[in-house]
């Protein structure tokens, strides 16, 4: 039997039958049954978070590498090395994330490369210069993360945030809680992915009336200090500024954490956690060929059967996320020459957004249907990948008047329609959910519960994808 999808603390339906709440164990749809999710693994992770001194000579800066090596470290989040070379970063053995500049490549991501592959990654702009200073030169405020999405050889997925917040002076202390919800903004959409681990130099004392956890701890974060209840300064001056957050805990075991003394004026993080995830299947690579590829013509293909999800509006961030998983899942399952058509009034989310790139990158077919006008950055990028001609096999058309809420029009969609031609080893995968596709439904903040139905069935899918091309007047 396939396992179809791995979703943690939700309530789940088959087609006829009672929602099972899922609330202890990680569950599954195989086969229109709910059952227990097998081949659940411990993957230890040592984990490091070093601020090393931007101004430090070179020969400082390289002995301090070597007391972050000597701690054997699988994952590592660095801060204030923009301007140090990746090679001494990231030496054999492993590799590294960021992008290049003054303040992109400020906390790169570093991970061992025998144990994860990374299968995503980006820069994500968390502040940018306050008010006052927007009209004088220089980049004073402007921060950003870089993260990456990990899998590892038991398909578990680890998605890591390196970040570094604006210092708390006078013209910069203002941005710590702006920061501190972009981070979760991010971690959230993470999330939908796997679990998640945020590493960095806060510059939020622990015992000060700065320290704001309950921005991340909405977006399902916990930091160690508080999973183990033990604390320690990380700074020369005394104070507790560098962090190790992660979530959902549910997903982790911390063994132990601990600062070890640099040449810095920051003292490194060594944390020693568990990842207790269920294996799950990873996201489609989007460099394979599965014609020629013989390692990906043996991998079990993904499958999906039809039942229901509901999403928990004030849950953990997994039970908020559990349908934004479903659709990813989905969506990286589609192979090269299937057709993936999209339909929401509003279509948020870098990590969405990417994965309908990447799909239509390695080669299926993508249509998009939006209510919005006002695109971002990461839509019009869609939008220019896919075109805008409503009789190609991929497109990006705006129809504002396309669901049931928005008066009237030629037809009338659900929230969102998700359909792919082929998902995995699934032919005509329907999902209708009562929720848009935006980042609200993601969040504490959004009360309504989202309720998806998936479905499998080829009379189905011909009639969702009739009122789906009836929005653009397109007949089947």
């Amino acid at each position: 039997m396939a396992l179809v999808a791995l979703v943690a603390s939700a309530a789940i339906a088959a087609p006829g039958g009672p929602v099972i709440d899922a609330s202890q164990d990680a569950v599954s749809l195989v086969d229109g049954d709910v059952m227990a999710a097998v081949g659940a693994t411990e993957q230890p992770i040592t984990f490091v978070q070093a601020n090393i001194n931007k101004d430090m000579r070179v020969a400082k800066f390289d002995k301090d590498l070597v007391k972050v090596f000597a701690e054997r470290p699988d994952i590592i989040t660095f801060n204030e090395v923009h301007n140090r070379d990746s090679a001494k970063l990231a030496p054999e053995g492993y590799e590294i994330f960021r992008t290049p500049g003054p303040r992109t490549g400020w906390a790169p991501v570093v991970w061992r490369t025998d144990a994860w592959t990374a299968i995503d990654q980006g820069t994500w702009k968390i502040s940018g210069k306050p008010k006052k200073l927007r009209n004088t030169p220089g980049m004073t405020g402007v921060r950003y993360a870089n993260w990456v999405t990990l899998t590892n050889a038991e398909g578990q997925v680890l998605s890591v945030i390196s970040a570094h917040i604006a210092p708390n002076s006078r013209d910069t202390a203002g941005l710590l809680v702006p920061s501190l919800k972009r981070l979760a903004t991010l971690a959230t959409e993470l999330g939908a992915a796997g679990p998640v681990v945020l590493g960095g130099d806060f510059n939020m004392g622990l015992r000060s009336s700065r320290y704001k956890p309950r921005y991340l701890t909405e977006a399902g974060l916990t930091s160690t200090y508080d999973v183990l209840g033990t604390s320690f300064p990380t700074h020369r001056g005394g104070g507790t500024i560098d962090y190790v957050f992660l979530g959902p805990t549910s997903e982790f075991e911390v063994d132990e954490h601990y600062p070890v003394l640099l040449k810095s004026d920051h003292r490194m993080i060594v944390a020693h956690l568990r990842l207790r995830s269920s294996a799950a299947e990873p996201p489609a690579d989007p460099g394979s060929d599965p014609d020629t590829d013989s390692e990906t013509q043996e991998k079990p293909a993904v499958s999906f059967s039809p039942g229901k999800v509901t999403t928990t509006p004030r849950g953990s961030a997994a039970e908020r996320t559990v349908v934004r998983r479903m659709q990813l899942k989905a969506i990286r399952a589609t192979p090269a020459g299937a057709a993936i058509h999209v339909a929401s009034d509003r279509i948020r989310g870098r990590v969405l957004l990417d994965a309908l790139m990447k799909a239509k990158e390695r080669g299926a077919h993508v249509t998009v249907i939006t209510a919005e006008k006002r695109l971002n950055a990461r839509q019009q990028a869609l939008r220019a990948m896919l075109g805008t001609k409503k009789s190609a096999s991929d497109y990006f058309v705006i129809r504002k008047r396309a669901w049931r809420s928005s008066g009237r029009g030629v037809a009338k969609l659900d929230p969102t329609v998700l359909l792919i031609s082929q998902a995995g080893a699934t032919p005509a995968y329907g999902m209708v959910a009562t929720s848009n596709m935006g980042r609200a439904p993601l969040t504490k903040r959004y009360r309504k519960r989202t309720k998806a139905t998936i479905s499998t069935d080829g009379g189905t899918y011909d009639t969702l994808y009739r009122a789906y091309l009836a929005v653009i007047g397109r007949g089947y």
